[in-house]
């Protein structure tokens, strides 16, 4: 590791549950980094690291000319589980598979780079190799040699494979020695990271209900520290090639249950059923252990009390502070402003965040705190979740109709994490976003326009006639003061009109 003093080492994703390991390892033997990430800059970094936050695929050829690493360290990736949701389609092409080719595409032009260290996974292998449809699950985990058939498991697989080859491209076509290092990290986890066991600790720590399935499922689990000690070590030795980075030792899932309820005596688990294939993996650490004489060692009996620690202390702060998040914030610059003023009055460590799923929008450069947030979607519950609970919001203010029944349906659980969200309920939501609904369930109660889903001149009388959408924004696409045939061909532009 000495090889690393005054060594320029350039990080992508330093910010991430690795990088947050490796970067001070790397400051530690003397190395000079320079780390880029989406997110701000951890605390304690000041002074210590040239930051820089923003979209990598925006990286200039100049700002990596200026620094002049010897060794980049790519770790920047977008993950989900296993089963990916519809919405990653896109996240995974922008941040995988085109981050890595634009960052490589400056990497080759930058002279002063002489080593890639690339942060793959296990889930390049061929999933027939490790899964099983079997109740009872294998046996014994199956030992994934480095050497073995690759067939990629899901979209994160096939783009860490597909940059595992541009690599390999990039090496046989460099116009000067470049060497490559790949490492196909196993089942990741460790502190502050959205992995299931971080979620269970997260929910431990409020006494929910833990969910589990596949008790019987065999992982080699890794734990972040770990994980930066070895791509620090590979970063710097001389090996050149692809190398397994896990334990070698397989763990049920239902070991990992049994350590948080060393930790949590009280803890709640509910078992479901699940048709979901039995995965039993785990490294095969042979070429590890002959590179570096080391393999990770952290246990889940090690590691989970630290884990409980570090989300003890994320509670522990985030219960002294008191945010509002205003969500689709988009250009509410005068809303965010008003509440600003009126939470300061309420509580001296009130704070508001602007949360949009635009991440250039207007709010962003308005001086407040930004979260680009996940789509207000059922699939990015668990994350919008987390991501409040992370951020101590105590309080959600909904700008935008759309997003409006997804809170109210799902008010419940926000609430289980101490969030109320200003919303009505689903029925009364849902009745004023169908502008039919809303005209049926007050007619006869209150004075309201007449409104059909077909054009009856007996009934609207013989015009000038209004037609919008049945749906969402009023204002987009509406009709006014229409005849009755401009009406009907006006209406043939909508998906559902109204009258």
């Amino acid at each position: 590791m000495t090889m690393l003093h005054g060594r320029r080492i350039f990080v992508t994703g330093g910010a991430g549950v690795i990088g947050r390991e490796l970067v001070p390892r790397l400051l530690k033997h003397g190395a000079r980094v320079f780390v880029g990430d989406q997110k701000p800059r951890p605390v304690g970094w000041q002074g210590n690291v040239l930051y820089r936050a923003g979209d990598l695929n925006e990286l200039q050829l100049h700002e990596l000319d200026d620094f002049a690493p010897e060794i980049v360290i790519h770790l920047a990736a977008a993950f989900e589980r296993s089963l990916e949701s519809a919405e990653f389609w896109d996240e995974n092409f922008h941040h995988n598979i085109q981050l890595s080719h634009s960052l490589m595409s400056i990497v080759r032009q930058t002279e002063s780079v002489k080593r890639v260290i690339f942060a793959s996974s296990y889930l390049v292998y061929d999933p027939t190799l490790y899964l099983s449809s079997d109740k009872g699950g294998q046996r014994e985990a199956r030992q994934l040699r480095e050497r073995d058939i690759l067939n990629p498991r899901n979209l994160i697989g096939a783009a860490k494979l597909l940059h595992e080859e541009e690599l390999a491209f990039l090496q046989r076509t460099a116009v000067r020695p470049l060497s490559i290092a790949v490492a196909r990290i196993f089942r990741g986890y460790g502190r502050g990271s959205r992995d299931v066991i971080s979620r269970w600790v997260r929910a431990a720590l409020q006494n929910q209900e833990l969910e589990l399935y596949r008790p019987e499922g065999l992982f080699d689990y890794v734990y972040a520290a770990d994980s930066a000690e070895g791509l620090a070590r590979l970063a710097a030795s001389s090996f050149d090639g692809t190398v397994n980075l896990g334990t070698g030792r397989a763990r049920r899932v239902e070991d990992v249950i049994s350590c948080l309820r060393e930790n949590f005596p009280g803890l709640k688990v509910k078992y479901l059923d699940s048709s979901e294939t039995i995965e039993s993996s785990s490294a095969n650490t042979e070429l590890l252990m002959s590179v570096h004489g080391w393999i990770p060692s952290t246990t889940l009996e090690e590691a989970i009390p630290e884990i409980i620690n570090y989300e003890s202390s994320v509670v522990a702060d985030e219960q002294s502070r008191f945010s509002i998040l205003v969500s689709s914030a988009a250009t509410e610059v005068p809303l965010l402003n008003a509440v600003q003023q009126a939470a300061s009055r309420y509580s001296p460590n009130a704070q508001v965040i602007a949360g949009d799923f635009n991440g250039e929008c207007l709010s962003r450069y308005a001086g407040f705190d930004f979260w680009q947030m996940p789509r207000t979607e059922d699939e990015n519950l668990e994350e919008l979740l987390d991501g409040m609970t992370q951020r101590g919001v105590r309080l959600v203010l909904p700008t935008r109709d759309g997003e409006l029944e997804f809170f109210s349906r799902h008010l419940q659980k926000f609430k289980d994490r101490g969030i109320d969200v200003s919303v009505s309920a689903t029925e009364a939501v849902v009745s004023c976003l169908d502008k039919l609904q809303f005209f049926q369930r007050l007619n006869g109660l209150l004075p309201i326009i007449p409104t059909h889903d077909f054009l009856d001149e007996k009934v609207l009388g013989g015009g000038p006639y209004v037609v919008k959408e049945r749906f969402g924004a009023g204002s987009l696409s509406i009709g006014l003061n229409l005849g009755a045939s401009d009406t009907q061909i006006h209406a043939k532009k909508l998906k559902s009109p109204v009258f």
